[in-house]
Parts: C-alpha cells; structure tokens; sequence
C-alpha cells in the first residue's frame, strides 16, 4: 500500500516527490554517518547544521538532477535502440547508457554537487 502511495505520487509530482525521496534518504544517511563519526561511545550529538544543509542540497540539487538525468540516459537509450535497430533488452544499448552515465554523468554531476552544496552551505 506504501509503495502503491508512492508510486502513485511519482506519477503526479514526480519532481517533488524525488526531491523530497532524496531528501529523506540523504538525512538518513548523514544522521547514520554522524553515528558512526561520532569520537565517544558515549557521548553523541547531532551536527544540524551540516544535516540541515545537506537535507536541502538532496533536496534542491541531488532529487531534480537525477530525475532529469536518468530522463535523459532513457531517452538516449531509445535513441541507441532505433539508431541500430536493437531490441529493448539489448545489451549493447544498456552498455552505452552505462558508458554514457558513468562517463559524461560523472563528469557533470561530482562538480555540479559540489558547486551546489557550496551554495547552500
């Protein structure tokens, strides 16, 4: 029912509801990171102000840009299956979006996070 719920919102806001995925997801995962950080068995407490910034860089940056990055690697995708006359389950085709994603992705997406988190920060 959750997943239904979720799906069905990626359906109508897919932009808002991967930002707000991202978000989540990425506070998470820099509370848990803060856990294992932490100098004191002891002793812990949260930093706010870097969860706080890199909820929002998730959520302004991180959510939008893999949305529209992945619409693309898709997109791309089909062009490479039409362009060759593959089928959709080619591996050929999913090795170039591979390339693609792991080649002009990284190259654009490391820079651009940090130029945003900077920003935010």
């Amino acid at each position: 029912r959750l997943l239904g719920s979720y799906q069905s919102l990626c359906a109508r806001r897919p932009l808002l509801t991967k930002a707000i995925s991202a978000a989540v997801i990425g506070g998470v995962g820099d509370l848990l990171a803060q856990i294992l950080e932490r100098v004191s068995l002891f002793t812990f407490t949260i930093q706010w102000y870097r969860l706080a910034v890199f909820v929002m860089t998730e959520f302004l940056f991180d959510g939008p840009f893999l949305h529209f990055w992945y619409e693309f690697i898709y997109k791309i995708g089909q062009w490479f299956e039409t362009k060759f006359g593959l089928s959709p389950r080619s591996r050929l085709k999913t090795l170039f979006q591979f390339s693609v994603d792991q080649t002009l992705g990284v190259a654009i997406y490391y820079p651009a996070y940090f130029y945003a988190y900077e920003i935010v920060e």
